[in-house]
């Protein structure tokens, strides 16, 4: 027989794991994305799906790891109530609420034996689109790199509006011998300075104390992370992900890998060093 206090816990228990559930399916896609691949094989197409609530940026990251070229990711600045949905979770310091972009499936056809990271990359684009999925981008073909770019964006009253990507921000700074976190940071000051907006690095792929002797004469911030990853000896591509809550981006800067032999399902890219983000943020991770 259950006791109504019984069946009162009962009920609280199964609303907090309906919370944590609710919860989960709003910060996971943010900081871990369910991402899910088949095998690639240099004979036959490959189908690359995603579900997440970031399905773009997650399917470029698999395509990155496919062909193993940089792929740089940055994302429209969310801003339309008619997109962004509002959870309410419960915090030490009260309720918050929480805005995240729902939860989306994604596949795209990719042929390893007869495209590219580029043509890729707009595939993955055109899918995008054909979903209705908010954003308007352009994939650029550069010398080493494929960048995805914001080009507009719904605004609060529901138009489209301009962006002007803050990592094509020019950065300036003198040679001199500096670590990586140390360089990466001046680069993300300089960023805000100019754009206004707030960034938080997470996961930076440069040691704390690997050192490096750069200077910076009107590059994109883009090209000097690229550098970056060039006087290390690696190659690294980045994901700058927008957080319409926080009103902040994300910044993640990545390894990438060559691309794997055939059969063999590509590795997750590699990342050093913890996140600066303070530990109770939905985006802090520890260090790999």
């Amino acid at each position: 027989m259950i006791t109504r206090k019984s069946k009162s816990n009962t009920n609280w228990i199964a609303q907090s794991r309906r919370a944590l559930v609710a919860i989960a399916s709003v910060i996971v896609p943010l900081v871990a994305p369910i991402v899910f691949a088949q095998t690639p094989t240099a004979s036959r197409p490959t189908t690359i799906s995603v579900k997440s609530g970031r399905p773009l940026a997650d399917a470029l990251d698999k395509i990155e790891k496919l062909f193993g070229q940089p792929i740089t990711f940055e994302e429209v600045p969310h801003q339309s109530p008619s997109y962004l949905k509002t959870l309410t979770v419960a915090t030490g310091s009260g309720p918050r609420q929480v805005l995240f972009t729902p939860i989306t499936d994604l596949s795209v056809m990719v042929d390893p034996a007869s495209s590219t990271a580029y043509s890729a990359a707009q595939r993955a684009l055109a899918a995008h689109v054909a979903l209705g999925q908010p954003g308007i981008y352009t994939v650029v073909q550069r010398a080493t790199t494929v960048d995805v770019t914001p080009e507009q964006v719904l605004n609060a009253s529901g138009s489209l509006s301009s962006v002007t990507p803050i990592m094509s921000q020019p950065i300036t700074f003198p040679l001199a011998t500096r670590t990586g976190w140390d360089t990466l940071q001046l680069t993300v000051n300089q960023i805000s300075a100019q754009s206004g907006a707030r960034i938080v690095i997470l996961n930076p792929f440069f040691s704390f104390n690997q050192s490096l002797a750069l200077a910076a004469t009107g590059e994109s911030a883009r090209d000097v992370i690229s550098g970056m990853g060039a006087k290390l000896g690696t190659t690294v591509s980045f994901e700058c992900l927008y957080d319409a809550g926080d009103r902040a981006y994300y910044l993640t800067i990545k390894g990438v890998n060559p691309p794997p032999p055939s059969g063999l399902t590509p590795p997750r890219g590699k990342t050093s060093g913890g996140s600066s983000a303070p530990s109770n943020s939905p985006f802090f991770t520890k260090a790999q």
